[in-house]
């Protein structure tokens, strides 16, 4: 699909993300924005998960850069530029996102926890920043509460897409968590969902101390899918064909709770 004003929901809506429906009930142009960060992010992690092209990744990165330092190109890239100077984002977490795919190309092994969360920060965390920005939130809290539902998502995501994964030639596992014996995966699995666990907590401390909670709707939305996902993944069949997912009435309801959460000040 050639990617344009018109095209940019579609393709955003075609790609089933968990993100699209509470993007919609933003402020017209931080729709457009976010819809332009998520379209960003999609092109470049599908060159990572389809692709799997460093070449490709390579000269994606220049155009990127040059898009950072003012000198875009294309549809998509152009927006991006306009979106970061809109809302004076930082591009180096532009930076490090290419960074964290980069890492998924090389297929790269974490000797320990604290480093898979290094990686976390710059798929995931990165983006959560990117995200609040647009909500017009750049204070403190509110920045350590998008890092933590970023390391909360993307823990999830491992766990969840684990198998998969493994069939790529991928190992998110961390060597410090996991031995390399079959019978220890499932250990393995559940200190990653603790872990994602202590950042929701950790996350929801720092929502009950932030002030413009509204704001916050579609970060807070993201992280209740997430937080609904993980207790089913935990819940899940060991074994099952099918990865764990919520159906769109479970998706609803949390999206419902979040927006009767961000209401209260």
């Amino acid at each position: 699909m050639e990617i344009n004003s018109q095209s940019l929901p579609r393709f955003v809506r075609r790609a089933k993300s968990n993100f699209y429906w509470p993007m919609l009930l933003t402020s017209r142009e931080q729709r457009k924005s976010l819809l332009t960060i998520y379209t960003f992010c999609r092109m470049t992690d599908d060159i990572a998960d389809e692709a799997n092209d460093m070449k490709q990744l390579s000269e994606w990165k220049i155009s990127v850069n040059k898009a950072l330092e003012g000198s875009p190109e294309g549809y998509v890239l152009t927006e991006l530029s306009r979106v970061i100077k809109l809302y004076n984002i930082n591009a180096e977490w532009f930076r490090e996102l290419l960074l964290g795919v980069e890492l998924d190309l090389k297929k790269s092994s974490f000797p320990s926890l604290d480093q898979l969360e290094e990686y976390a920060y710059k798929v995931a965390s990165t983006v959560g920043l990117m995200v609040i920005s647009v909500l017009g939130l750049h204070d403190k809290r509110s920045r350590d509460y998008a890092v933590h539902v970023g390391l909360a998502l993307q823990l999830t995501n491992i766990v969840r897409d684990e198998k998969k994964d493994r069939a790529s030639g991928r190992n998110y596992l961390p060597e410090n968590v996991w031995n390399g014996e079959e019978a220890e995966r499932s250990n393995a699995f559940k200190v990653l969902s603790l872990r994602a666990w202590e950042h929701h907590t950790k996350a929801d401390e720092l929502f009950d101390q932030i002030a413009f909670k509204r704001e916050l709707f579609p970060a807070r939305a993201m992280q209740n899918i997430y937080r609904e996902l993980l207790t089913k993944i935990e819940t899940h069949k060991p074994g099952s064909p099918k990865r764990a997912s919520l159906t769109p009435y479970e998706k609803t309801s949390a999206i419902v709770k979040s927006w009767i959460q961000t209401l209260r000040s």
